[in-house]
């Protein structure tokens, strides 16, 4: 089965995010092998406690045309030594800039332990700019699996998405898991399940349902639990009878809250019997009573 994990970006809508950029260093500082580094910026040059965890710091610069290679290095003032081993780095022949993260542990480091120094090899730096945005653009939904998966009755599920096949430790609670599927004509009952990779079964009693006829999607808000369930527990497999799965859509917190299109927050579990007239949990194997009659469940 072929797996598809292109993050598309919804349609649906986006936090808009505003950019700001700031220099905080301009000039022509030619550096050549090592030598004349920038240290403007450290030992007091620039309050590096301002700088909030998330911020972009961005060398801009032109690399000298005498050599074949090329160096930069975003260096603490305390031993002139890299931050860590992100930011010392070789340069494309025709690179005009380097660009770094800075996490709260660098932020920490360039406070405590002399601030900046831009070193380098064989290039010239012309500014140096802090890049913050004012709210971070966040994608209301994304495509995780996308596809046409024919699951007859209880066979051939969807399985991409599961032992290590998509990062759940990553989703945030809340987050809902829309399944959009179409209806085989040659039944009369429609099924769909998202289950654990591990054993199988569902994640819960709200995740298996029966579909009414004409429905186009099933969903389902993960709380943390199921997060947890779906991060150690072999991730989701999308089972059923007569459906044919087209797509798996994460939907961010925030989209569930507001509502986006297509969602339904409508579950219905189903009770399923054994032979014996015992209820028994989704997934299990066998020769099954559902809504009034027998399937047969591999």
């Amino acid at each position: 089965m072929k797996k598809i994990f292109t993050l598309l970006l919804a349609v649906a809508s986006f936090v808009a995010a505003q950019a700001e950029t700031k220099t905080i260093w301009e000039g022509a500082n030619a550096i050549a092998n090592w030598d004349n580094d920038v240290t403007a910026l450290s030992w007091g040059g620039y309050d590096w406690s301002t700088v909030e965890a998330g911020t972009t710091l961005t060398v801009n610069l032109t690399e000298s045309e005498t050599s074949d290679y090329w160096q930069v290095c975003l260096a603490l003032g305390d031993g002139w030594v890299a931050i860590n081993d992100q930011t010392s780095v070789n340069l494309e022949a025709g690179q005009t800039s380097f660009s770094y993260d800075l996490t709260a542990d660098d932020i920490s480091a360039l406070t405590s332990k002399g601030g900046l120094i831009v070193r380098g090899a064989y290039i010239t730096v012309t500014s140096i700019t802090l890049t913050t945005a004012d709210e971070e653009p966040q994608a209301e939904s994304k495509t995780i699996w996308e596809g046409s998966n024919v699951i007859a009755n209880w066979d051939n599920d969807v399985t991409a998405l599961s032992w290590g096949g998509y990062d759940w430790s990553s989703v945030e609670v809340g987050a809902s898991i829309t399944v959009n599927l179409s209806e085989s004509e040659t039944s009369d009952y429609w099924q769909v399940c998202l289950a654990l990779g591990d054993g199988w079964v569902a994640i819960n009693d709200q995740t298996s349902a029966n579909l009414e006829a004409g429905q186009t999607s099933f969903s389902y808000v993960l709380t943390a639990a199921d997060i947890e369930a779906l991060s150690t527990k072999g991730g989701l497999i999308v089972r059923g009878a007569y459906i044919t799965v087209t797509s798996i859509v994460l939907n961010n917190a925030q989209a569930t809250a507001t509502g986006v299109k297509g969602i339904s927050t409508t579950v219905q579990p189903q009770a399923i019997y054994n032979l014996n007239g015992q209820r028994v949990a989704p997934g299990t194997k066998g020769i099954l009573i559902v809504g009034g009659k027998k399937i047969l469940v591999k």
